[in-house]
Parts: C-alpha cells; sequence; structure tokens
C-alpha cells in the first residue's frame, strides 16, 4: 500500500470514527437526559449495595453498564450510513484543499483513490459481521434490558 493510499484511508477511517462517535454520544446523550432518574435510582441502588462509594460513581457505572455494550448495535446498525458520511467528508476535505486536483496532476486516476475507500469500507463492513456473529450473541441479555431492569438490579454485570 503505498503512501497516497494510506493517507486516504486513515483519513477515511478517521472521518468515521468521528462521525461514529459523535452520533453515538449525540443518541447516548438523549438516553441519558430522558432517563436520568433511572439512572440515578440504579446509582442510589449500587451504592446502597456497597458496589460503589459515591452517587456520582454509581451513575457514571450504570451508564458505563446500560450503554456500553449498546456500541456494538449501534455498530451493527449504523456502519452502512456512517460510511457513506464518512466517504462524503473524505472526499469534500481533500476537494477544499485541492487534494484531488494534484492527485490528477500527477497522473493517478481517481478511481484508484475511490477503491482504497471502497476496501476501507469493506474492511469495516467485515468488523461489524465479526461485531454480528460473535460479539453481539453473548450481549443479548445485556441488550434486552431496560431501564427498570437496571434500576431492580437484574441483568447487572
Amino acid at each position: 500500500m503505498g503512501i497516497l493510499a494510506r493517507h486516504v484511508a486513515s483519513r477515511f477511517l478517521w472521518n468515521f470514527a468521528a462521525l461514529f462517535g459523535a452520533l453515538y454520544l449525540f443518541g447516548v446523550g438523549i438516553d441519558v437526559v430522558i432517563s436520568t432518574n433511572k439512572f440515578l435510582e440504579a446509582a442510589d441502588l449500587a451504592v446502597r449495595q456497597g458496589l460503589v462509594q459515591s452517587r456520582l460513581m454509581g451513575f457514571v457505572l450504570m451508564l458505563l453498564d446500560f450503554h456500553g455494550p449498546r456500541i456494538f448495535q449501534f455498530l451493527q446498525f449504523m456502519v452502512g450510513m456512517v460510511s457513506v458520511g464518512a466517504m462524503g467528508f473524505t472526499f469534500s476535505q481533500m476537494h477544499r484543499a485541492r487534494e484531488l486536483t494534484a492527485i490528477m496532476a500527477a497522473g493517478i486516476d481517481l478511481r484508484r483513490i475511490a477503491i482504497v475507500v471502497l476496501l476501507a469500507a469493506l474492511g469495516l463492513n467485515l468488523v461489524q459481521l465479526a461485531s454480528q456473529e460473535w460479539i453481539l450473541p453473548r450481549l443479548a441479555p445485556k441488550l434486552v434490558r431496560s431501564h427498570s431492569d437496571m434500576v431492580e438490579g437484574r441483568g447487572s454485570a
């Protein structure tokens, strides 16, 4: 893999990670705002059971316990759309920096750049396939929990 291909692939993967992280944190933030009282009740339960020392630590623990496994489920649903968005961001950044013009001036076909991005997206889809087959079945009991299950202490780690 040449320097140009590594540069384009790393820029695409960085854009994918940034967009995926932003969307995931946006979704978690909305859920936390809507269900703050359930997370606080679960944190109080964790303090009473002696799992943590403070309510804040209990809140963070319940947040990670509830939403941590859901990142794989989110990847399952969003890898395609986030890949398309990351492709758009990658090529718009390269266009704005006039890198595409420089690539064409060097005599390199733009299809070569497109193939690199498509191969990186294929790699992300293979990661999604591995997640679907090996990780999500093991996390199924945690993924079907509701906020009420968390407050009642059922199905926690």
